[in-house]
């Protein structure tokens, strides 16, 4: 059951200011229990992406939330953004959660690192919000912690290194076919085993110029 039902959550979802909020989270924990945290951030995340407020104090409503809703044991890492597609500009709020990655249009790339500890996993939490900025031609990769360290044993995983790798080679290249790249470096590492976590991805480019 606990490699049936998946833990992750993602959404992308229009706000009412014409920005437009995503998100992506990892719940502790496997199986249905897992699942079911899933499904109550994801709701959240769903109904405060129609409220008008500041991302910093949306993302604390969810932590509040979260901690009377999940068990003592559980705790959920989440990146949580607004993006502007006017100029680009996110702004993020990342809860203890897998750095996303920006891969410049000249191949160089930024991490986007936490600015706070996972929420629900103690009640007063501080979730301080940054801001990035996609330029024309750059790539936004955000995942689960599941595909770097994508393993068997436990001991060895897959790393940073080739997510890094085909990202920069694949900055110009359709989005399907990048996700694609990344999926069977997961697939490939694992060579047919089950993986120990859920694999979730998401991928956006800011169109160039013109």
């Amino acid at each position: 059951m606990c490699r049936a039902v998946g833990g992750d959550l993602y959404q992308c979802l229009p706000r009412v200011n014409g920005k437009y909020l995503f998100a992506l989270g990892d719940v502790s924990g496997k199986g249905m229990t897992a699942a079911l945290a899933m499904g109550a951030g994801t709701v959240l995340i769903g109904m405060l992406a129609e409220l008008e407020g500041d991302l910093g104090d949306l993302a604390g409503k969810i932590h509040r939330q979260l901690f009377r809703s999940l068990t003592t044991e559980q705790f959920i890492t989440l990146f949580l953004a607004e993006l502007d597609p006017e100029t680009g500009g996110i702004h993020y709020v990342n809860a203890g959660h897998e750095p996303p990655l920006i891969v410049r249009a000249d191949g160089t790339i930024d991490s986007i690192e936490p600015t706070g500890l996972p929420m629900a996993m103690i009640e007063d939490v501080m979730l301080e919000s940054g801001d990035a900025r996609l330029e024309p031609g750059d790539l936004l990769a955000v995942f689960s912690d599941g595909v770097p360290e994508a393993t068997t044993d436990g001991d060895k995983f897959l790393g940073m290194e080739v997510i890094r790798e085909i990202l920069a080679a694949g900055r110009d290249a359709p989005l399907e076919e990048t996700r694609g790249k990344i999926v069977s470096a997961v697939d490939n590492y694992l060579g047919g085993e089950p993986n120990s976590d859920d694999v979730t991805l998401l991928l956006m480019r800011r169109k160039q110029d013109g």
